[in-house]
């Protein structure tokens, strides 16, 4: 395997380029062959070939000026005739230049062979520009790698990158950490005393180090351990260094000179070695980083310390916090000197704790080093390797589609969900819940379903039943309620409402009209759709009118009698119309539930009357919410707390699987009234977020039992299978089943 890895890169003094040479070493000695490409550095024609291989000494290409976009063009361009297999990406917003490093996209859109990026920084929130070059970015790689497990899941909440894509590598430690042996020598090197206990840190300082909250705690201590030292190793950060001096260095003399301690603190002013680093952590009895930013999502200093084997007290950035949970230190709150001078005296000190958090450091220790770590990124490198970039995909031919995807589910959860009076509502996982009852909505739901089942020869007999039920159970529901309906109903058979209008009866007309397109139970679907349409066609609610509408014209299909309400449907529909904001062409002023319904509605209705302008609206509606939910080749819904205009689609919560199947029934639409055969790729993309395809890359559907899941939460899926899941996802299920026998050629997403 060939790989090029991108990143700063020695002798630039930073990180990063520490991390990239330990990645490149670590990576060689796996037999892996590796051209560097640095950022803003030129290896030039001196750099031996241990370093970057021959490639680059021929002058093709020495490295990327990250203040000049046509830079990294010239490199996506030479790294594409190079014969590198991967692409490895180290990705720092400091290092890549343009608004938030956008920059290196000119670079990852024009590579045609795939790239791996490492996160080095992961915040909870990230700001609108750092966002979308992250969504882009991430978008394209084969594979996205981050530090630890609070990274990906902070990845994972902003919906930067697809869950099958996000592998944790952890930081490396240099082999050299595994080999410094503690002695009064090693001090001396070092310039400090041959005895007594040692605090440490190291690394580029700044104010954000926090190292003055080490320093008040010395003055309590000192007493108890009068030859206590504490090592501040490393110079001052470049960039600070550039705007400030060494006014932060100063800052922290002046504090140790004030509390008197000035003696029992040692600053080791210079850039240290590898070597030089494993001497004092070597020496180290405890290593301290009360750092003040509590996002920070890494520290190789604490990497270094933890494969050291130093017993830690920190304060609560989220590295540190997932570093320690296994209790190789004590995590402190900020800015606390009793907490952290407590912290200290109890690791220092003999006994149990501080044996508890060495026997933690050391246990950690072992995965921590380079030569583990690379075997870990190396199968990462490997897979990815493998993988078509979204340009070479795009330009394969027509694929045979994946049998699982294109499989029926099987219908065993949907009977255990009927019985002998409807379909219950809840399941406690595949369990049904007697207690939670019944409701119109999923009897409605279910009704085209069982008589599209019901054709089934050797199904005919069982799902002609559960129609029959189903049907009495929404006349129960209409009986009185002159054209409304109640909605619930116990496990007891007590109606737990009073008629009333809403979307359960926009629904039972939905359902009904498409039974009767089905021709299944004409006769007693027809008098029930008598007695509720009338009423539901004038509501004023939005989705009860588009389900009333869809009923109308299922029914219409069926016989043209039926559709005497269809010019008060036509004018309600044509109120809507999808706004002249580009960033929100949609009639309401929010997006709640089963949203492609809407458009779907106006799309069959001015079909049917021949009204172009409510088709046009409608696909101009259908297709903005389709731009909006496609991310990464995949659909992410507006969750169950809604979304309205300038809002965080990420915010938005629970995704719903109705919005699938809503979203594959307008495709299906859109495809029929224009013709147009890319809509039946939106059916799969509907269909394939079932199975797998979405941004946190897990099934809501179960072939074998037919069970669909109840939501896409943040992280993870509500595994309870109630009955509107369930039938969203067997009604998504038809869909593609009827988009598979449509003449078209199906192409990749």
């Amino acid at each position: 395997m060939h790989v090029a890895i991108i990143g700063t890169y020695p002798p630039r003094r930073c990180g990063i380029a520490t991390f990239t040479a330990d990645v490149e070493m670590s990576l060689r000695e796996l037999g892996i062959r590796i051209t560097i490409v640095p950022v803003d550095g030129d290896l030039g024609e001196e750099t031996n070939s241990a370093r970057c291989g021959s490639d680059i000494r021929r002058g093709e290409h020495r490295g990327i000026d990250s203040s000049a976009p046509g830079s990294y063009e010239i490199a996506a361009a030479w790294l594409n005739r190079s014969g590198v297999d991967v692409v490895l990406v180290q990705h720092e917003f400091g290092i890549h230049g343009g608004e938030a490093g956008a920059n290196l996209l000119r670079l990852t859109e024009r590579l045609t062979v795939p790239y791996v990026v490492t996160l080095h920084t992961v915040l909870p929130h990230f700001s609108h520009s750092q966002a979308a070059v992250l969504q882009d970015l991430c978008g394209r790689a084969a594979a996205v790698t981050v530090f630890t497990a609070s990274g990906r899941r902070l990845v994972l909440e902003q919906e930067l990158a697809s869950a099958s894509s996000l592998r944790v590598v952890p930081h490396g430690a240099p082999v050299e950490l595994y080999r410094a042996v503690r002695s009064p020598e090693t001090r001396r090197k070092l310039g400090l005393p041959g005895c007594g206990p040692l605090l440490s840190t190291f690394g580029l300082l700044s104010s954000g180090k926090g190292l003055e909250l080490t320093i008040r705690s010395l003055s309590a201590m000192t007493a108890e351990w009068p030859d206590l030292r504490f090592v501040i190793a490393g110079r001052t950060h470049p960039g600070v260094l550039r705007h400030e001096g060494e006014a932060y260095r100063e800052a922290l003399q002046a504090l140790a000179l004030e509390l008197g301690v000035a003696e029992h603190v040692v600053f080791l002013d210079r850039f240290l070695s590898i070597a030089e680093i494993a001497d004092v952590l070597a020496s180290t009895d405890v290593f301290c980083t009360p750092y003040r930013n509590e996002d920070q999502i890494v520290s190789g200093a604490l990497t270094f310390a933890l494969a050291a084997g130093c017993p830690v007290v920190s304060t609560p950035y989220r590295y540190a916090s997932d570093m320690l949970a296994g209790g190789a230190g004590i995590i402190v709150p900020l800015d606390d000197v009793n907490a952290f001078t407590t912290a200290l005296r109890t690791v220092l000190r003999r006994g149990p704790s501080r044996d508890s958090a060495l026997a933690a450091a050391n246990n950690l220790s072992g995965s921590l080093s380079w030569p583990s770590v690379a075997r870990t990124l190396s199968r990462v490198l490997d897979e990815a390797s493998q993988m078509h970039t979204p340009q070479v995909q795009a330009s394969l031919d027509a694929v045979a589609v994946d049998p699982f995807i294109a499989a029926a589910p099987a219908r065993t959860h949907v009977r255990a969900l009927c019985d002998d009076c409807a379909v219950l509502q809840h399941a406690a996982l595949r369990v049904p819940r007697l207690e939670e009852g019944y409701c119109v909505d999923d009897a409605a739901r279910l009704l085209p379903l069982a008589a599209r089942w019901a054709r089934e020869p050797d199904q005919r007999e069982y799902w002609n039943v559960v129609i029959i039920r189903l049907l009495a159970f929404l006349r129960a529901a209409a009986l009185g309620g002159r054209g409304s309906m109640r909605n619930f109903m116990s496990w007891g058979r007590t109606w737990l409402d009073e008629p009333h209008d809403g979307d359960h009866v926009g629904r039972a007309v939905w359902g009904l009209g498409e039974l009767i397109r089905e021709d299944s139970h004409v006769e007693e679907a027809v008098e029930l759709f008598g007695l509720i349409a009338p009423r539901a066609a004038t509501t004023p609610y939005s989705h009860n009118l588009a389900y009333t509408a869809l009923g109308v014209v299922a029914a219409d299909s069926r016989d043209p009698a039926m559709a005497e309400n269809l010019g008060a449907i036509d004018a309600a529909l044509s109120l809507w119309r999808p706004g002249h904001d580009p960033l929100w062409r949609w009639p309401e002023a929010q997006l709640t539930y089963d949203n492609a319904r809407l458009p779907e509605a106006m799309m069959h209705v001015g079909a049917r009357t021949n009204n172009e302008r409510l088709i046009d609206d409608g696909l101009t509606m259908f297709h903005w919410f389709d731009e909006l939910c496609t991310s990464h080749g995949h659909y992410r819904f507006p969750g169950h707390r809604g979304l309205r205009p300038g809002g965080d689609l990420r915010l938005s919560g629970d995704e719903q699987p109705l919005e699938a199947a809503a979203m594959a029934d307008a495709a299906m639409a859109a495809h029929l009234i224009t013709g147009d055969p890319t809509a039946i790729l939106l059916v799969e993309r509907a269909w394939s977020w079932f199975n797998g395809n979405n941004r946190l890359g897990r099934h809501l559907g179960c072939v074998e039992t037919g069970a669909g899941r109840d939501a896409l939460c943040e992280l993870d899926v509500n595994r309870n299978c109630g009955a509107e899941s369930t039938i969203a996802y067997h009604r998504c299920a038809a869909r593609w089943e009827d988009a598979l026998h449509r003449p078209q050629t199906l192409k990749l997403r």
